[in-house]
């Protein structure tokens, strides 16, 4: 009898294996189809941002530098938006690539931050039409905090999930983390920092160097915490440090 039931164990066996390899594969796939369509949200942020371009217009060259001077705020704030929108990208492109699976939480998560990306072009108008202000300044550094927050979030759910590829090292995805916070800290600094230059006496423009500068000396300071050797117990050898789990 146990010589006529092995070869059913077996057949049952060869059929769940390719179940779950079937199951596996359209799970990938899904993630696939996410990672595809963010890629498309975000190139056609980047197009709406340059649609929003001033044209110059005139028929002489005198005119015509005329008008780009006189468009130089929407200039700065192209360039700001479309490097900020890119670093998003890569980013998400930097991580996805080990992303496996998602679940409803994660692509929820993934929708939130996409909406924040397509109204990128829109607060980058509102930082750009008219004088900078508290009000123009701060609603862009807000929205750009929350957006880099959710990637943060992202990463630290995949980090702590079953989602990522087998195999894959978490060391990768702190990696990106480390890059991501400093940003959004930044980002969020900037805009405490902002009342600041204007007491100062200083161009309301210059706030804009806040966005570079802030996050990178931020990213300094993690990663001078991170080198800082972890602390002794009284009894016990030095305590190891604290690792995220990946695949479960």
């Amino acid at each position: 009898m146990t010589s006529e039931a092995t070869p059913g164990r077996a057949t049952d066996s060869v059929a769940e294996d390719e179940r779950e390899r079937i199951e596996a594969d359209v799970e990938f796939a899904a993630a696939e189809r996410l990672t595809f369509f963010s890629d498309a949200v975000v190139a056609i942020a980047l197009t709406l941002l340059a649609l929003e371009l001033p044209v110059p217009e005139g028929d002489s060259i005198r005119e015509v530098l005329r008008g780009l001077q006189d468009g130089i705020g929407e200039y700065i704030a192209f360039a700001i938006s479309f490097a900020v929108i890119s670093g998003h990208w890569r980013n998400h492109h930097r991580v996805f690539r080990y992303v496996a699976r998602v679940d409803r939480r994660f692509i929820q998560l993934n929708l939130l931050w996409l909406f924040l990306v397509v109204i990128t072009p829109w607060s980058t108008r509102l930082l750009s039409d008219g004088e900078i202000n508290i009000l123009r300044f701060g609603q862009y550094a807000a929205i750009q905090t929350v957006e880099f927050s959710l990637l943060a979030i992202m990463i630290n759910v995949l980090i702590r999930s079953d989602m990522l590829r087998p195999g894959t090292d978490p060391a990768r995805l702190e990696e990106s983390l480390h890059r991501v916070v400093p940003v959004a800290v930044g980002f969020g600094l900037s805009i405490a920092c902002y009342p600041l230059l204007v007491l100062l006496g200083l161009s309301p423009y210059l706030s804009y160097a806040l966005w570079g500068v802030l996050p990178t000396v931020v990213g300094f300071a993690g990663r001078a915490l991170r080198r800082q050797p972890t602390a002794q117990l009284p009894d016990g050898p030095t305590r190891p440090p604290k690792r995220y789990r990946g695949n479960r």
